[in-house]
């Protein structure tokens, strides 16, 4: 879901993160 550079440890979000997140917050909204 998150991509992390091993040289910078830079975090870098995927599609799959955004998907996952909008998914849960659609739940939470009922």
């Amino acid at each position: 879901m998150v991509h992390v550079d091993c040289g910078t440890l830079a975090r870098t979000p995927e599609d799959s993160f955004h998907w996952y997140r909008d998914m849960i917050a659609a739940q939470r909204a009922g």
